[in-house]
């Protein structure tokens, strides 16, 4: 329990809830490995299992389930999701925005459900017909050749369904960095770039459990935001937001040479299963997206934009330079609550703005980490309670 940073737990889940839907609620537990991943619907699974105890009349189940196992007033129906971080990071929230990829999970299984089999049968034939030819130019050698035809045939089989899960793993992982991406916004590519420092870059899916490669991961997210890393030009701009988020905006846009090699799509071009696999998502991928982006609620229909915000975020980074929580934007008493994305993406600027002047101290560090934890938690406490205080 002491490992949870709870000062920002009520706020994501709030978050978190917004986007999935008021039926789903969330757990945040520690782990020891250094990984975010999410489990559930537990209360499906969970249920499930009890049902299938044969000891238990389902009568007696299904009645102490919509009575005696809840609260008052709560949905049977609900669904539990947990959400896993590594507890060397507890108070690193900007390593926490690895939170918004989890919550694409949800939204990637929608998408998979409705979408995936119409896909696949709309591109199977065609990946089918370049397994074969890849076979028949490299056929099985250890069998007898009376056999030959039966082993041409199971390596095809294998390779067409390996195909099918390398495609659908790969869109279910590139839809969760696009919703992440849509909602936070840069800090997500930010944080994925720094984790992935220590990474093997181009490690073809069939050794990573069906991953999509680091290298092809940033480039897609770069390339769906791209366009909000530059300020305005045209004096619109004041000179405080390019102070503010200059060095963040430019290191970010650094990420166009790391995206620039094409290392990762060699290493998936030397096997057919991926060739075929990430031929296919790179032709359909801006359909997919915005298919995933659908699903989420209205009031999130348009993608956190940094530089609409740039104003604002230069506010958020001039309180954590004097040490004041980021919790607000304007001047008392005409102040709004600071969003979660743009606390996020106001760290961020701080911490490369530091990087940058030779500020990059842990104590620097920490005391921004506890800066980030108060503002978030202060935020969400005034946009909750803010409106109940101004009737009283």
């Amino acid at each position: 329990m002491t490992q949870i940073p709870w000062s920002m737990v009520e706020s994501f889940e709030h978050f978190l809830k917004s986007v999935a839907g008021e039926d789903h609620h969330f757990m945040i537990r520690p782990r020891w490995s250094h990984n975010y991943s999410i489990a559930g619907d537990l209360t499906k699974f969970y249920r499930n299992l009890i049902c299938s105890c044969s000891w238990i009349p389902d009568d007696t189940w299904d009645a102490a389930w919509t009575t005696d196992l809840l609260p008052e007033g709560d949905d049977p129906n609900h669904s539990v999701f947990s959400i896993s971080f590594p507890r060397l990071e507890r108070l690193n929230c900007l390593s926490h925005v690895t939170w918004g990829h989890e919550i694409g999970h949800i939204l990637a299984a929608k998408w998979d459900l409705d979408n995936f089999t119409t896909l696949w049968a709309d591109v199977q034939s065609g990946i089918r017909l370049a397994i074969e030819e890849g076979v028949s130019q490299n056929p099985p050698k250890q069998f007898q050749p009376k056999f030959k035809k039966t082993a041409i045939n199971n390596m095809v089989s294998h390779q067409f369904e390996r195909t099918m899960e390398i495609l659908r793993q790969g869109l279910k992982e590139l839809i969760c960095d696009a919703v992440g991406l849509h909602l936070l916004g840069p800090a997500l590519l930010a944080e994925c770039c720094e984790y992935t420092a220590v990474c093997e870059l181009d490690e073809s899916p069939l050794k990573i459990g069906g991953y999509p490669p680091w290298r092809f991961r940033i480039r897609t997210m770069f390339e769906a935001c791209k366009n909000q890393l530059v300020l305005p030009t045209d004096g619109d701009g004041p000179a405080e937001s390019e102070g503010a988020l200059g060095p963040y905006l430019a290191w970010l846009r650094e990420v166009e040479y790391l995206v620039a090699g094409t290392t990762d799509m060699l290493a998936m071009q030397n096997h057919v299963i991926t060739r075929e696999a990430y031929r296919v998502i790179n032709e359909r991928w801006n359909d997919i997206r915005g298919e995933a982006i659908a699903y989420l609620p209205n009031e999130f229909t348009k993608a956190y934009d940094i530089t609409a915000r740039a104003g604002e975020l230069a506010q958020l980074v001039a309180k954590l330079r004097l040490d004041i929580p980021p919790n607000e934007i304007g001047q008392w008493p005409d102040t709004t609550p600071a969003s979660l994305a743009d606390i996020l993406n106001a760290g961020w600027a701080h911490k490369i703005a530091m990087m940058k002047t030779g500020g990059a101290t842990q104590e620097n560090y920490d005391k921004m980490s506890r800066l980030l934890l108060k503002g978030i938690e202060a935020s969400f406490i005034t946009k909750k309670y803010g409106p109940k205080l101004l009737n009283l």
